[in-house]
């Protein structure tokens, strides 16, 4: 399965928060936390993970990216 993200909408870590709860089907306990969002995405089977619209980040997607390298295959563009 690929999961397709737009970075844009992942500029605050609240907005990140929201999104990937939804993209994802993340329970509540997720919360935000980044060492809880490693452990969710590890839980996930063949998962590619793509991210676009990178030009539109904000901020927060740079703290985001190495726990999606650890956890999934990320192409940017």
């Amino acid at each position: 399965m690929t999961i397709i993200l737009n970075a844009a909408r992942m500029g605050t870590k609240e907005e990140a928060h929201e999104y990937l709860k939804k993209a994802f089907g993340f329970p509540d306990y997720y919360g935000g936390n980044l060492d809880a969002l490693a452990d969710c995405l590890g839980e996930l089977d063949n998962v590619k993970i793509r991210i676009c619209n990178t030009e539109e980040a904000g901020e927060y997607l740079e703290r985001l990216m190495p726990v999606f390298r650890d956890h999934a295959e990320v192409s940017t563009g």
